[in-house]
Formats: structure tokens, C-alpha cells, sequence
């Protein structure tokens, strides 16, 4: 999430299961206001530390 930095009240609170929060932020990265799904890939590859094909 500190790649992306979703405003606050996007997210539920932690205690929400994985499933939720991941479905919240991708719906928020695909919103108008959002970061975009490229940039949400890019971030999930920098966590992971994972490659790009």
C-alpha cells in the first residue's frame, strides 16, 4: 500500500479479510481517481520483488 497510497476510507480496516481489501483497491486503481491498473501491476512486482514478462 506505501507504493500506492490509496486516500483514506478506500480500504477497509485490517482486520477485514485479504479477499475485501484486495477487491477495494483494485476497484479503486480501476476508478477514474484512481492509480490505474498498470501502475497497481507494477506495485505488486516491487512488493514481491518478482519479474515482469
Amino acid at each position: 500500500m506505501s507504493y500506492l497510497k490509496p486516500p483514506a476510507g478506500i480500504l477497509s480496516s485490517e482486520i477485514s479479510s485479504q479477499a475485501i481489501r484486495a477487491t477495494e483497491l483494485i476497484e479503486w486503481a480501476e476508478h477514474p481517481d484512481g492509480c490505474g491498473i498498470v501502475q497497481l501491476y507494477d506495485a505488486y512486482f516491487r512488493a514481491t520483488e518478482k519479474r515482469k514478462f
